[in-house]
């Protein structure tokens, strides 16, 4: 059903702007240049551009007839948009608007075909003119097919083909230049390059691009009906994903397992035959990306056919359950200013279901055994994450710098209590070894706990030595690197980073925390605010940041050619979730 939008504007430094958005002249193929592969390449390019551009890709809700020419058996599909379907026009004209340049929507089209023109001469030398060799192909859906290993007797190996609408216009004298043979094939005509690597053919309004192995799979699709638009899977991923896009990226387990493995690999190799088998066996049935606008955001998402039933613990008992997707708890924790956090929801569990899994399989037995061991001085799974509820990493400013730590947050406030008291303890012990000087201080009410490491790799070695661990590879610091940490559990939450870090946390007041700064509630808007993961970057203070380290030298031309463009930017937001055993991820990046 559809696909999804990707893309900022391909501007020029100039001040033409967009308003109401006018639909874009279609945009398309390449010619033959001095290498026949160009051509596809800039054909692809070209539509890959114009969503980049702003004006793109793919996602009607009708299935578009060009797909009747995907081979039904493709393990990959790809789909771009030129002719902006549903309400994306409208969107990425209202997106496009928040980039200089991009305010008169009335003179897009005529930007964008001048954008391509340059593109397409630089891209070939100068040997394919974008008008009479790139834009007859591109007049509608484009699509992209691949397969995967030897597919059938016909030697499909790794084949590739475009499936183009064109204007009827295009030639294939136009992309394929120089001696070519041809031949018939469903009643069309197939012109093929002399050394027989590269195949085009057209039949009414589509084109075909390809291995010819792959142009006479397409052509055979469309006359008997088995193309990509009558397979239920592909039609499942679409209605899935959902929504007007401007590209989609579709890729099938079965056609990957239809592809012949190798016989001969290698034993030791991580990727084995046997392996890749069993890897499979744990990879959803089908995964679909796809592109899309919004009048103040580029949003791409990610769906998956729901997960294979995970491999039951070596006990014999279920896995641990995960818990449900929920709002960040962490959030509120952090101060408003926060530059960036990657978030987890249920690690512990995560972390023993993974460890459960692999007990249960026989080759990952003598590495896990040494892990557990190694593991087991300091308290096991269980003890070292297993109370772990969420855990959360996070980027805090520092002066004109940056600085960061971890706020784990256990199921309840006794628990981290006593997970911080442990980790007091410990490096008590290390002070009493001579490996660390600590101290304490009170933030806000909260006894704060100070390590100074003065020699990381000499508190490592003395820690692998005490273990019995025969041994432990060295950090890669110089020898006599300190490092500096703070320790503190408040109410549910444990923190570990720098006293920096850690003070700011604890001097964060309701109202003014991390989930209450605009931009990232404007990114949760736009995202999913209920899930088991997330990672958000705010773009101001990054941009603060960026130029406050830049040479002098450097930082005129970026204020000029560069911070105009990125400045619009509000934040990055990925967030996933699960749905009834299939994940779904979507990524968000919001304009202000």
């Amino acid at each position: 059903m559809t696909s999804e939008p990707s893309m900022e504007p391909t501007s020029e430094p100039a001040p033409a702007e967009i308003a109401a958005p006018t639909r874009p002249s279609p945009t398309g193929a390449v010619g033959a240049s001095p290498g026949r592969w160009a051509v596809a390449a800039v054909i692809a390019a070209a539509a890959v551009v114009v969503a980049a551009g702003g004006a793109i890709l793919l996602g009607s809700r009708p299935t578009p007839e060009a797909l009747s020419y995907v081979p039904g058996d493709a393990a990959v599909v790809a789909e771009l948009r030129p002719d902006l379907p549903g309400d994306q026009l409208e969107k990425v004209g209202n997106f496009l608007a928040h980039f200089p340049g991009f305010k008169d929507q009335s003179t897009l089209s005529q930007k964008l075909d001048e954008t391509f023109a340059r593109l397409t001469r630089s891209a070939s030398d100068g040997s394919v003119d974008y008008q009479t060799q790139v834009k007859p192909w591109i007049a509608g859906p484009l699509f992209a097919a691949a397969s995967i290993g030897a597919q059938d007797s016909g030697g499909r190996s790794g084949d590739v083909v475009l499936v183009a609408s064109t204007d009827g216009t295009a030639s294939c004298a136009a992309v394929i230049q120089g001696t070519t043979s041809t031949e018939t094939d469903q009643g069309v005509a197939i012109v093929t390059s002399s050394d027989g690597t590269m195949a085009c053919a057209l039949q009414d309004r589509y084109g075909l691009l390809g291995t010819p192995a792959m142009v006479r799979a397409a052509l055979d699709a469309h006359a008997s009906h088995t193309g990509m638009d009558t397979v239920e899977q592909y039609r499942t991923a679409r209605d899935t994903l959902g929504g007007d896009r401007l590209a989609t990226l579709y890729v099938s387990k079965a056609g990957i397992e239809a592809g012949a493995l190798p016989s001969d690999l290698p034993s030791a190799m991580p990727l084995a035959s046997g392996d890749v088998a069993a890897a499979l066996a744990r990879v959803p049935d089908w995964a679909m990306a796809g592109i899309s606008t919004e009048d103040d955001a580029v949003v791409a998402d990610l769906v998956t056919a729901p997960l294979p039933d995970a491999t039951p613990a070596a006990s014999g008992s279920p896995l641990p359950t995960l818990p449900p997707a929920r709002a960040s708890r962490i959030a509120p924790l952090l101060p408003s200013g926060t530059i960036a956090l990657a978030e987890n929801h249920g690690t512990g569990v995560s972390v023993e279901r993974a460890i459960a899994q692999l007990q249960a399989d026989p080759r990952a037995g003598a590495a896990l055994g040494s892990v557990q061991s190694a593991l087991g001085l300091l308290g096991g799974v269980d003890g070292l994450v297993g109370w772990v509820d969420d855990l959360g990493v996070a980027v805090v400013p520092d002066g004109s710098s940056a600085t960061g730590g971890a706020v784990l947050l256990a199921v309840d406030e006794a628990t981290a209590a006593a997970k911080a008291g442990q980790l007091k303890s410990l490096v008590g012990l290390l002070a009493l070894g001579g490996k660390a000087t600590v101290s304490t201080e009170t933030i806000d009410g909260v006894e704060v706990t100070l390590v100074e490491v003065d020699d990381v790799q000499s508190l490592v070695q003395s820690v692998g030595g005490a273990g019995g661990a025969t041994s432990i590879p060295s950090p890669a610091l110089p020898a006599g690197t300190t490092i500096k940490l703070a320790l503190a559990s408040r109410g549910q939450a444990v923190l570990v980073g720098s006293e920096s870090f850690v003070r700011q946390v604890l001097d964060t007041k309701a109202g003014a925390s991390l989930a209450d700064a605009p931009a990232y509630q404007h990114a949760l808007s736009r995202a999913f605010a209920q899930n088991v993961g997330q990672v958000y970057v705010a773009a101001a203070p990054l941009m603060t940041l960026a130029t406050g380290s830049m040479p002098d030298a450097d930082r005129a031309s970026f204020s000029t050619n560069v911070e105009p463009y990125l400045a619009p930017f509000d934040a990055v937001m990925v967030t996933t979730t699960l749905d009834h055993g299939a994940v779904r991820v979507r990524l968000v990046a919001t304009v202000q």
